[in-house]
Parts: structure tokens; sequence; C-alpha cells
């Protein structure tokens, strides 16, 4: 039998981007220790400028290209357009191409457009190739709460989740939503993944004497709660003056001119530093500079279905984690023992948590402990099998 292909593809920023670039480059570097090919295929120009690589190359060993043949966005929305279509006609040629080398082929679709996702998916059907999709996030009609819910259910049972040969979810919430509608034996559960070799930095500190606060995220919106941040910090100050909130990541425009207007009307610019995006290489060190990392999602759906890739980089640095109660966390993580839990939306009990965890003299004991964690569920070498076992299912391929 030969081994089956995995081909990804969508909308992606890779080899550089955020926690969905990480997740699939794990899932590529995972089926590499079992011998399994893997190629990434980006649909879109998502850079304004030359980077550091090609747009067709490897990077860890993974092969990628850019189906445009640029990285490049074009600033004219016609040949913008026109690119886009040769890139996709493009990407098709080299599905075919592989193909027509390995009849083992599964496709993942990834952050796709619908419209991209709706072509794609004709054409595989058509090339008998199989399918899957990366189910996530709860559905936005779910997120937003909208009326109509079971029309919005009965489309998704009966149209979208038909197109897939199978799905993957990454809490018990999305598993227990999607086998309402979709069949369980092609459904897979996969959590946060991380590489733990990569926060292997050196742990000596070189900030000033400043007990440091980390958050690594999107600067804005109400999925990581930052404003009840913010407003903890704020109550923190008042008898802990020595404290620095870093804040890595970006934000719309809008959304930080609201955020900063905010930290100044709360008199703590001199506290909270906005350090904007930072190359993936970058963390591992802020991490390492820092005395704690703090996550303060609130209780909606859309944490109660999500797992944040950053909680596993947070724990695989070794420092200690100031999180809240949502989702999948309770399920791995115990408070006082590897990180310091508290319910989402109480500003005082979040403020509170931040001071004990300041006088905590078992902190460092703490971040061991969650390290632990990550070293036990979140590493993506423990997932080789897993994943390779997908792919023969979904394929119905047997070892004999």
């Amino acid at each position: 039998m030969r081994n089956p292909l995995l081909i990804v593809i969508g909308s992606l920023s890779y080899p550089k981007g955020s926690a969905p670039t990480n997740r699939i480059h794990l899932y590529c570097r995972a089926l590499q220790a079992v011998n399994v090919s893997s190629l990434i295929i980006s649909l879109d120009a998502p850079f304004i400028g030359e980077q550091q690589f090609k747009y067709v190359g490897r990077f860890e060993g993974i092969p990628y290209c850019f189906s445009r043949r640029t990285y490049i966005r074009k600033e004219n929305f016609f040949a913008r357009n026109t690119e886009r279509l040769l890139g996709f006609i493009n990407a098709l040629f080299i599905i075919s191409k592989h193909k027509k080398q390995n009849k083992n082929i599964v496709v993942l679709f990834f952050s796709a457009l619908p419209i991209d996702e709706l072509m794609l998916f004709l054409y595989l059907k058509l090339s008998k190739i199989k399918i899957i999709k990366e189910c996530n996030e709860a559905p936005d009609f779910i997120i937003k709460e909208k009326r109509l819910v079971r029309v919005h259910n009965f489309f998704l049972k009966n149209v979208k989740l038909k197109r897939y040969d199978g799905i993957i979810v990454i809490s018990n919430f999305l598993w227990e939503y999607y086998s309402k509608l979709y069949a369980v034996k092609r459904m897979f559960q996969i959590p946060i993944l991380v590489d733990l070799n990569r926060f292997k930095v050196s742990q000596d500190k070189v900030h000033d004497s400043n007990m440091v606060i980390t958050y690594i995220g999107f600067i804005g919106g109400k999925k990581d709660g930052l404003d009840d941040l913010i407003e903890s910090i704020a109550i923190v100050s008042r008898s802990f003056s020595k404290l620095t909130l870093n804040l890595v990541g970006s934000g719309y425009k809008g959304d930080l001119e609201s955020f900063i207007e905010k930290v100044n009307g709360l008199n703590l610019s001199e506290i909270i530093h906005i350090l904007g995006n930072k190359d993936s290489s970058e963390v591992p060190i802020i991490l390492a500079n820092s005395d704690f990392l703090i996550l303060t999602r609130p209780d909606n759906n859309q944490a109660k279905a999500g797992f944040p890739t950053k909680l596993g980089e947070y724990l695989a640095s070794k420092k200690p984690v100031i999180i809240t109660k949502t989702g999948e966390v309770t399920n791995y993580l115990e408070d006082n023992r590897s990180a310091y839990l508290v319910e989402p939306g109480n500003i005082n009990g979040i403020a509170e948590k931040i001071l004990f965890a300041i006088n905590d003299k078992q902190a460092e004991k703490i971040g061991l402990e969650g390290f632990r964690i990550a070293e036990q569920y979140f590493d993506y070498k423990l997932y080789s099998n897993v994943l390779f076992n997908v792919l023969k299912r979904v394929l119905n391929l047997t070892d004999s």
C-alpha cells in the first residue's frame, strides 16, 4: 500500500503566519514522522512586500507553494482577481499532477473562501479525491446567536457537511455539536498542538525589575476578553505598581484606537505596552522574558467551542499561566497546580488571582507542571499515528 498524501489548501499564510499556520504545519510535521508526505497550497497572496522565502519551497521539510506564483498582493482590483483565477486553475493542475502519481490523496480544506471551497469540491468529487475539513470554530450563527438556528443547522447538515469525507474538531463542545449533524465514525478530535522544541530558549530574563505579564493574540474585539484584562490590571496596579503588561499582536485600526483610548482613560499607559506583531521566532523569547502569561476569555459560545493555540505555547514556555475557565481549559488544567484558573467575566476575581500569582512562591513550580501537561497532551509528535489513521480511515485503507 502506498502511503497517503495530504494536500492542505486554502487562503493560507505560509510559512509565515499565526495560529492556523502553526497548526497545519504541525499536522504535516507529525505526518512526516511516519513517512507520510504533505503539500501546502495557498490560494492567496497575503503579503504586501517581499519576504525571506520564495513563493515555492520547503519549510522545515514541508513543501509549499503559492498557486498564484507570488505571495505579494496586487493593488489593482482587476490584476488581483485575474491573478486569483489563474492561481485557482494552477492549483487544480498541481492536484491533478499529484493524483497521477498517487491515488491515495486526501485534501484538507483550511480557511478556504466559500466560493473556492465550492469549486474545489466539484473538481475533487469528479476526480474521486477525498476531502476533510477542519471545523475548529463554532459556526457563525452559533457565535452570534442568530435566529432560525434549526434552518441554519438543516443547511449545515444537509448541504455543507455533505461535501466532506471527514471532519476534524478541536474541542468536546464541537464534538458534541457536530455529532448531532454528522456521522461520528467520520469525525476526529485533535486538541491544540505545539512544538515543544521551539520553546527551548534561555529562561534568564533580560527585562527590568518590573513583574512582566504577557498576552499574545488579537488586540480588539471580544474574543479574548481584553477589556476584562485591562480593567483587572487597573485594580492590580493600585496595590502593585511595579507591573508591566505586554500585549503582542495586532488589531483593526478602529479597535486599536478604542483600546488605546481606554488604556489612557484608566491611566495605564505606563504599564500596558502594545508590542505589535512579532515573528514566530521571537515569540519564545518574549514568553521566556515574562513572569506570567495571561488569557481572560469571556464565557460565550466562541470560547466554549474554541481551544486557543496560544495556551499550548504558553505552557510550553514553562511560565505560569493565568487563564479563565472556558472551553477545554478545566479538562486539562487544575487551579493552583498547573495554572491559575479564574471565573470568566469576573474582573475583581481576575485581579485577585493576578495578585495571588504575583505573591505565590509556588509560581515557578506551577509553570513547570503546566509544561508537563503540554508534554503529555499537546506535543504534536503524539499525533503522528493519529493523523495517519485519519487519512487511512477516510481513504478506507487497510494495512494489508
